[in-house]
């Protein structure tokens, strides 16, 4: 009797153990402001990932590694600037970074930019990819009532978007 109940008790924590397992992934939503006409990016990454990637950088002090602090955000929000890339119509888009806080079990990071033309939006999104091989970004862009997710990873770095619904 003790046997099957230990089996049993085994397997739960097994099959627990399992479904506990997260994919490394972010999450990134591209909204517009009606005040400012600002197109809001914010880009939702979750701390174990984001310390992950900050252990194993090279040449990087301890409070750089350390998401608690000013450096250590700073490190986080400069590899998504690097990573996160936008183009209308095959013309790079300028993004400006605006900051990035820690919110729970997740590190945000803040951007923002602005259009002059509209078309064919192509977002790409290789963050973390140097670290974790299968990194997944979904992006979210919703704008004027209309949702478009788009899954970014190594096998698909970019997508498009169409852009005339503004």
């Amino acid at each position: 009797m003790i046997s099957r109940i230990s089996i049993c008790l085994l397997i739960f924590l097994c099959s627990t153990e399992i479904l506990a397992h997260r994919d490394e992934e972010s999450l990134t939503t591209i909204t517009r402001n009606p005040r400012s006409e600002m197109l809001e990016v914010v880009h939702r990454i979750h701390l174990h990932d984001a310390q992950y990637v900050l252990n194993n950088l090279p040449d990087l002090d301890k409070e750089s590694r350390d998401l608690n602090s000013l450096k250590g955000k700073a490190h986080v929000a400069l590899q998504v600037e690097t990573a996160f890339k936008l183009k209308i119509n095959n013309k790079p888009i300028d993004i400006y970074l605006i900051g990035a806080e820690l919110e729970g079990e997740f590190i945000i990071v803040l951007q923002e930019f602005s259009l002059d033309d509209v078309g064919q939006l192509v977002v790409s999104h290789n963050l973390f990819r140097n670290i974790f091989d299968n990194f997944t970004s979904r992006v979210i862009v919703w704008i004027n009532n209309d949702r478009k997710t788009l899954f970014l990873n190594a096998a698909n770095p970019e997508q498009s978007y169409d852009l005339t619904v503004l």
